[in-house]
């Protein structure tokens, strides 16, 4: 835990009983617990502001462009033209056979 081993907590704890006393411990580790957990609140809300401005306006461009491409790709091609004549490759004679322009 945080690169602290057992025996080295173990040792601390004993440091903190001896400098403030049986009595005042407790409520020191009271506040430690509130103050750790005000520093997760924090943190948690800098995360979502974080992804409120960030990825979820990414989302929206990310959801858009791909419409966008989905409309792209179901747009119908036109023929293809002669590009000295104009006219479409694939242009039928009346009796339904290609023409020979």
């Amino acid at each position: 835990m945080f690169g602290v081993s057992f025996s080295e907590l173990i040792f601390v704890l004993v440091i903190a009983l001896i400098v403030f006393g049986p009595e005042k411990l407790p409520e020191i580790a009271v506040k430690l617990g509130r103050f750790a957990a005000s520093l997760r609140r924090a943190g948690d809300s800098v995360r979502r502001e974080i992804y409120n401005s960030v990825y979820a306006p990414a989302k929206e461009v990310r959801m858009s462009l791909e419409e966008r491409t989905r409309d792209l790709i179901s747009v119908p091609t036109s023929p293809q033209t002669h590009a000295d004549s104009g006219t479409p490759d694939n242009v039928e004679d009346k009796d339904g056979r290609p023409s020979s322009k």
